[in-house]
């Protein structure tokens, strides 16, 4: 079974980082694993939707991530919100 691995867009105006780059994503996607990206999530840290899809990454909606990746990693703390959209195991 392949681990399903999603990165968040952050939901911070300030923060301009983001959890993995596109070289991470080729990393993890060569050792086997699914990389779900939302929508627009490098484009603070100036990676665009086009680089993390070249990397193996599938572009998604955030509902669609949070629906489908075992594990989300972000910068900053997932709100609430967003929680209610996850049926967490």
């Amino acid at each position: 079974m392949t681990l399903i691995i999603g990165v968040r867009r952050e939901e911070s105006t300030d923060e301009r980082r983001v959890a993995l780059v596109p070289d991470d994503v080729r990393r993890l996607t060569t050792a086997g694993m699914s990389v779900l990206v939302t929508d627009g999530a490098g484009m603070a840290a100036r990676f665009d939707n086009d680089a993390y899809a070249a990397a193996g990454a599938t572009i998604v909606d955030d509902a669609d991530l949070l629906g489908r990746a075992e594990v989300v990693v972000a910068v900053g703390r997932v709100s609430a919100a967003a929680r209610h959209l996850r049926p967490w195991r």
